[in-house]
């Protein structure tokens, strides 16, 4: 996840719903994941989430709304690789996805699943690697 800017220490944080923008469309994996870290976190730390779905534009819509959002932490950016390599991909990115956002978590990571392998096999090496 990003954060715009430099993230700003504050009194009491949060005091307010912290909004992740999700630049894919409802339903995939990075919205997914995105909403399923929301409700994790407000379980465990009875912080307050929101995601919204900020389509179009090969991502960069969602990207540009946060990275003009107010650099207080209440705007993350929950995206997929294709946030890093725009600037390789497209002709006029709006933003500059490394020097414009601030990185604030790895949320997930994944690996190529090996060649024979299992359905079974794959959620017990899964629940052994959390």
């Amino acid at each position: 996840m990003l954060a715009p800017g430099i993230v700003r220490a504050q009194a009491v944080f949060p005091n307010r719903p912290i909004r992740i923008v999700v630049p894919v469309s409802p339903g995939g994996g990075v919205d997914t994941f995105a909403r399923l870290i929301a409700a994790k976190v407000k379980t465990q730390r009875d912080v307050q989430f929101f995601v919204e779905n900020r389509t179009g534009g090969n991502s960069t819509i969602g990207g540009l709304d946060v990275q003009r959002a107010s650099p207080d932490g209440y705007t993350v950016l929950s995206h997929a690789s294709t946030h890093n390599v725009a600037r390789l991909v497209m002709r006029n990115v709006p933003y500059d996805p490394v020097a414009d956002f601030t990185p604030i978590a790895l949320a997930g990571s994944a690996r190529p699943i090996p060649e024979g392998a299992t359905l079974a096999g794959e959620i017990a090496f899964h629940l052994s690697n959390l």
